[in-house]
């Protein structure tokens, strides 16, 4: 399903020679693929790093070794996924908003005048039957950032 939705908004996953779910994959892999872009989703627990916030995650992952050689890390092409009811890139209804907001990151130029606030917010509303708070949202995203999409540099703490 990952490879689906990376590819559909323009990517390439360059794990999609993995089969399964929740299949642990180390340092010297993620290394081996060197991904131009990298997406983290919380809470990160199949690999050891729970936490509550992506930026716990990311903060994990930058103790290991080789994390700052990846040209993700280094082109600042580093996201974290929105989270609502489970992480957007999962099982969830969420994925229509998932394709939206991954399109975005992958293809800033093309998606600009998508607003993910609203996206999000209109998907809540017509599908669970609730509208997000403003601090909800913001959750939701994992940033205050107006284009909705998180950084190591935006995100909530």
């Amino acid at each position: 399903m990952i490879d689906q939705w990376i590819e559909k908004a323009g990517g390439t996953d360059a794990a999609k020679d993995i089969k399964g779910n929740r299949v642990k994959v180390t340092m010297e892999q993620v290394l081996q693929w060197n991904p131009d872009y990298l997406i983290v989703a919380i809470p990160g627990g199949d690999q050891g790093l729970a936490a509550n916030t992506g930026t716990s995650v990311v903060d994990a992952l930058s103790k290991l070794s080789g994390w700052n050689d990846l040209n993700a890390v280094r082109n600042n092409k580093l996201y974290i996924h929105p989270r609502g009811l489970y992480p957007w890139g999962q099982y969830t209804p969420e994925q229509a908003v998932n394709l939206q907001w991954v399109s975005k990151v992958l293809n800033p130029s093309l998606f600009a005048d998508v607003d993910l606030r609203s996206v999000t917010s209109s998907f809540h509303k017509s599908y669970f039957g609730h509208e997000p708070t403003a601090a909800e949202l913001t959750q939701i995203r994992q940033t205050t950032s107006s284009d909705g999409i998180a950084t190591p540099a935006n995100a909530i703490k």
